[in-house]
């Protein structure tokens, strides 16, 4: 849907956004007849004027547009205006009419409507243009309903990110939405010379007619491709050399894409002495131009007859060219400058923005360009003289912008400057603004906007995920006026998301959900408006992740309670009840079950009928005949009823266990193969490879005397892991807790029941997520690389396993083991990647730093002693991306290959320790996390050092030995 289209759809509701207060009569009306007058003052401006003779044009009858003075007559009128500005207004009788309405605050207003006159009185001119619109939105016919409105914003920005020049209908259409800040991000944007120029200088007049903040993006990054276009020589460049004979015919150089400029010229030496081009050699010069990529016409050479050194003779050739796919430019060398202050001057000449966003920024670790001085610069000391460059061009032109960046920009600057955060902070300017961006992690999303307002800078969220998200990010405005100023939705197609979103921030009390209210927050959940199934889904996961952090139900209850009463002061308190309700069920029941296998009372069996009812009061899908069947065996035959009969869910039953410090309990996603007998029941699992010690085996079983569990590592020869026996009434009480948990590729599960048919069904297994830290050894001799593991450096066993979903708290389904070692000269890195489905891999990007995580691919991420992030990914067909610092015109020196197998595929990988900042001190750790791609039926993102859903990103470490 168009951003056009988006507008006129969300406008189907007469009141949007949501007034502040509302008081309107019923049954009387402000008559509206040709020729109402609307009445100005006289001090209106010509845009003033010129806009509130458009919106007139809007009304149903002819509306006469006049000045204060030439308002003559007592006859019935609209007035409009700011008291201070307009002499009417601030008579007695209008006061009379308005004073009894608290004065609002920045861009509000007091609408007050009778049959004798409707008063619009802004608190400033934004106000009254807003209240205008809300009179307009009132118009029922040829009449308006009398009444008062008194409104204002909570937030003071409402924006929206644009990729395409705003039309006049589409920024009419923002106004009335009362949008007050656009985002716009267009190519046209870093060449405002040409035909367009017009177009985008009227767009951005209309938008502040609209009182609306249109803001230009101007990104080192983003705009690269633009600047290419027309002055490729400025893109960062690499110097090389190469020695070649010069013949007679014509002979490619290596690289294409050469730069050969006043600044940098291609340079032929014959032992040190410069030749000369026309007379010693002849030059047939290739292709510059973007996007660099390798179908590119090569720059030739040939011997030219006369020259000074003889056909054949060996000669040196010295030159700078662009790497293939580059998007980066050291903007601090005289060729970028002059292009980026020119771009940059024309946006302020043309547009004259208040506010400039600088996206991205700039590139904060530029690439090793021998015409950049600020080659292997910290990033805090490239960002303040990009920002000295910037300043210096405004105010040669006497202008004074404010900043905009993305937030994403402070997570370099603050892993990177010295002081840290602190230090990072300090580098903006003042009255900067941060926009921080969100698809769906609102955790993560929200602890970067705390980090803003501790170090005091102003920031605000741009959700882009769906209306969930954009509530949740409106809703921590609250309160944070000024270092939280608003919200800017980036998802324009997303008509539910977009309105949600605006009307929160225009009132942060309306609409107010019980669960993205509060509740998702207390039940780390993603719930809009849910149904009885969801709710009772998400609390019984909750529950059972909170078994597995070895939380007493007692305590993970009373912490619930403790953070329901710290949200019921803004959601519904029936459902804050109804949810602590369900989730007292279900604690109780994982508290009496694990009382229960240590003694089985009559006392707990009178509680446990107690939750079962006080359920089937909760439960819509609850009888007085399912009731019945569940209370018949408790009261009668003294069973405990199963979580799956209660709840018609798997609850977890708790026990104590004992977890290693720092690591955590998840699930390994694999079906077991069943084998029934009458008396016996067996679950054999292949892991593949296990991805860490399994400790818990969960199932549901009636009547077992005898459970055994094995281990195997060829799935032939097993050996006992543990035995349990019972002999009380109902059998053994699932889970299985190994005393030691093991480590295999199979696992058996064997129940044997003497005097009843063998149960065995709903089985989950559960493994110690480790600490995410590995050490890297030393040999002497590289690798051969080849994708198959039989060099004798590999390590026997992987240092990295059990890697993680990071969307669930679960083991992923395709698991990865990645082995390293090193010798004085690079990083050696063996990944196999396990695939049941090989048949349906994709790996279909196939240049150099394509964006391979859309493919099946595994990544590591390194963060070794200089505090620089480097990106390595290899697609499952060898294809490579690297970046420094996400700049993705580094291009490092490295190897890469892949080997496809029946079951998977591996890939060896090669580092020169020089692309790593140094080779490492024995002893020293890195940071490092490896992220696997798993793309082909199934979609699965799978992390190993990280935590899933963390508010800040994790790495594991890398010691070298």
């Amino acid at each position: 849907m168009t951003p056009l289209a988006l507008c006129l759809a969300l406008m189907t509701t007469s009141l949007f956004p949501t007034p502040q207060s509302v008081s309107l009569e019923e049954d009387t009306f402000f008559q509206l007849v040709p020729g109402t007058p609307l009445v100005l003052s006289d001090d209106s401006t010509a845009e003033e004027l010129e806009t509130f003779r458009e919106l007139a044009a809007d009304f149903p009858v002819r509306i006469d547009v006049l000045s204060e003075s030439e308002y003559v007559t007592d006859e019935p009128a609209i007035f409009v205006g700011e008291p201070d500005r307009h002499n009417l207004l601030d008579s007695r009788r209008m006061r009379r009419w308005i004073s009894a309405m608290r004065a609002p605050g920045p861009q509000g207003y007091r609408l007050t409507i009778s049959p004798q006159a409707a008063v619009v009185a802004g608190a400033d001119p934004a106000g009254t243009f807003y209240g205008m619109l809300r009179l307009m939105q009132l118009i029922d016919g040829s009449r308006i309903r009398c009444g008062e409105i008194r409104d204002e914003p909570d937030s003071r920005f409402r924006g929206v990110y644009l990729e395409e020049r705003p039309t006049p209908e589409l920024l009419r259409s923002l106004a009335e939405m009362h949008v007050n800040l656009v985002i716009i991000a267009h190519p046209d944007l870093y060449r405002l010379n040409g035909t367009t120029t017009a177009a985008w200088r009227n767009a951005f007049q209309t938008a502040r007619r609209y009182h609306i903040e249109a803001v230009p993006v101007f990104s080192l990054q983003e705009g690269a491709e633009t600047l290419f276009e027309f002055a490729p020589w400025i893109a960062a460049a690499r110097p090389n050399s190469e020695t070649i004979p010069l013949r007679e015919e014509w002979q490619p150089l290596e690289h294409p894409h050469i730069i050969d400029t006043e600044t940098t010229p291609l340079r032929v030496l014959a032992n040190d002495t410069a030749l000369q081009e026309g007379f010693d050699y002849a030059l047939d010069r290739g292709d510059l131009e973007s996007p660099f990529d390798g179908e590119a016409r090569p720059t030739r050479i040939r011997w030219q007859s006369g020259s000074a050194v003889s056909r054949g003779s060996e000669v040196e050739v010295h030159y700078m060219y662009v790497p293939e796919g580059t998007m980066s430019f050291c903007f601090d060398t005289a060729d970028a400058r002059e292009v980026l202050q020119e771009s940059f001057s024309h946006i302020l000449d043309v547009l004259e923005p208040r506010w400039i966003h600088l996206g991205r920024g700039p590139a904060l670790t530029p690439p090793a360009d021998i015409r950049s001085r600020l080659s292997a610069r910290r990033p805090d000391e490239v960002f303040r003289e990009y920002h000295r460059l910037l300043g210096d061009w405004a105010s040669d032109q006497g202008w004074s912008p404010r900043w905009m960046y993305w937030g994403a920009l402070m997570d370099t600057l603050r892993a990177q400057t010295p002081g840290g955060s602190r230090g990072a902070a300090a580098l903006l300017p003042r009255q900067a603004l941060l926009v921080w961006q969100s698809e769906t992690n609102t955790r993560r999303w929200s602890h970067n906007l705390d980090w803003a307002r501790d170090a005091g800078i102003a920031a605000m969220p741009a959700p882009a995920g769906d209306r969930l998200t954009a509530y949740e990010a409106v809703r921590f405005l609250a309160g944070e006026s000024d270092l939280r100023p608003g919200v800017v939705v980036m998802n324009a197609d997303d008509t539910s998301s977009v309105r949600l979103a605006l009307d929160k921030a225009w009132s942060h009390g309306t609409p107010t959900l019980p669960w993205p209210e509060g509740l998702n927050n207390v039940f780390r959940t993603n719930l809009w408006d849910p149904g009885f199934e969801e709710i009772l889904d998400a609390l019984v996961q909750h529950a059972n992740r909170q078994a597995l952090r070895n939380v007493a139900p007692e305590d993970a209850r009373r912490d619930i309670q403790s953070a329901i009463r710290n949200v019921q002061s803004r959601v519904d308190r029936s459902e804050a009840d109804f949810a602590l309700g369900l989730y007292s069920n279900i604690t109780q029941w994982q508290e009496l079950e694990a009382a229960f296998t240590q003694e089985q009372s009559q006392t707990l069996l009178t509680r446990l009928l107690r939750v079962v009812r006080s359920q089937a009061e909760l439960d819509p899908r609850f009888d007085d005949e399912r009731l019945e069947r569940i209370e018949e065996p408790i009261e009668t035959r003294g069973l405990f009823v199963p979580s799956s009969i209660l709840f018609r869910e798997f609850v977890l039953p708790y026990r104590p266990m004992r977890i290693p410090s720092g690591c955590r309990i998840l699930e390994v996603p694999v079906q077991p193969e069943y084998t029934d007998e009458e008396h016996r029941a067996e679950a054999l699992f292949d892991f593949i490879v296990a991805p860490g010690p399994i400790l818990r085996i969960d199932f549901d079983t009636v009547g077992t005397a005898t459970v055994r569990i094995e281990h195997s590592m060829n799935g032939r020869d097993f050996e006992l892991a543990q035995k349990w026996t019972s002999r009380e009434r109902g059998g053994f009480r699932p889970p299985a807790i190994l005393d030691r948990p093991v480590t295999t590729r199979y696992l058996r599960v064997e129940v044997e029941a003497p005097v009843e048919m063998a149960v065995l069904r709903n089985m989950r297994v559960f493994a110690i997520k480790e600490v995410p830290a590995a050490v890297c050894g030393y040999h002497s001799e590289a690798p051969e690389l080849d994708a198959d593991f039989k060099d004798p450096g590999w390590p026997q066993r992987p240092q990295l396993e059990g890697f993680v979903r990071d969307d669930a708290d679960a083991f992923a389904e395709a698991q990865t083991t990645v082995r390293l070692y090193h010798d004085n000269n690079a990083l050696y890195i063996a990944g196999y990647m396990r695939e049941p489905r090989m048949d349906t891999l994709v790996a279909s990007h196939t240049e150099r730093n394509a964006p391979l995580w859309e493919d099946e691919a595994i990544e590591f991420r390194f963060i070794p002693g200089d505090g620089h992030e480097r990106r390595f990914v290899v697609n499952a067909d060898g294809v490579r991306f690297d970046s420094l610092d996400g700049d993705l015109g580094w291009d490092a020196d490295w190897e890469a290959v892949t080997r496809r197998y029946p079951e998977g595929w591996a890939a060896e990988i090669a580092i020169p320790f020089d692309a790593l900042g140094g080779p490492p001190q024995r002893g020293a750790s890195w940071h490092m996390d490896s992220i696997r791609h798993r793309h082909n039926v199934i979609r699965e993102r799978s992390i190993w050092g990280g935590i899933p859903g963390a508010a800040t990103r994790e790495f594991g470490v890398l010691v070298f030995d």
